[in-house]
């Protein structure tokens, strides 16, 4: 079995998206990325760095995440989603014979079984192959109904899913959008987003 280490990961994105920092004095950061989002985007400064300081805050307390990134295209509108990027640890299953562009299904089952489950109440996620620059991915699309009562709602959740057998390791992608229709909105920026993620050259 090989040892698990963190694959070093680079996403290339455009305006829309805010890179949140996960150490470091986050009034600083809020301070700067503000001042970044206003050159490129435009808005009112006060309401982009409250936005800014709230979503940075809350990526904060996710304490699996090794990166996060917040989607924010027109600031008026807020932000749209919360993109936490979270490795896993997978060296307890044997990846000595799989490659970047033939991992088996037996890997992926081990991968994202979790997120997949068979639960007859609910409807079977999505589960698509994509390609991206960092090799094979699966995006699994979960729709869960959640409430009691009058107050029931359906919250889509989105994870994008590597296996990157030299690291021993996996990596979520991960979102969720409490609106159907705002899922479907976003989808295409998550997608590229996706796409765009690559493992950096070792130096």
């Amino acid at each position: 079995m090989s040892e698990f280490s963190m694959p070093p990961l680079a996403v290339g994105y455009d305006s829309r998206w805010v890179h949140v920092p996960l150490s470091g004095d986050i009034g600083e950061w809020a301070q700067q990325a503000t001042a970044d989002y206003l050159a490129k985007n435009g808005g009112h400064k006060k309401q982009v760095k409250s936005l800014l300081e709230g979503a940075g805050e809350i990526a904060r307390r996710a304490t699996d995440a090794a990166m996060a990134l917040i989607l924010m295209p027109v600031a008026a509108e807020g932000i749209r989603a919360l993109v936490r990027f979270c490795p896993v640890d997978m060296s307890e299953v044997d990846l000595s014979t799989v490659d970047m562009s033939a991992v088996g299904e037996d890997v992926w089952s081990a991968m994202i079984g979790d997120i997949t489950p068979a639960n007859q109440w609910e409807e079977s996620p999505e589960v698509t192959d994509m390609a991206t620059k960092a090799g094979p991915c699966r995006r699994v699309v979960r729709r869960v109904v959640e409430g009691e009562g009058n107050t029931l709602a359906i919250t889509e959740h989105i994870v994008y899913a590597w296996v990157f057998p030299q690291y021993a390791a996996g990596v979520f992608m991960v979102t969720s959008f409490l609106n159907l229709a705002e899922a479907g909105r976003w989808r295409g920026a998550l997608d590229e987003l996706a796409a765009a993620v690559e493992l950096e050259p070792a130096s």
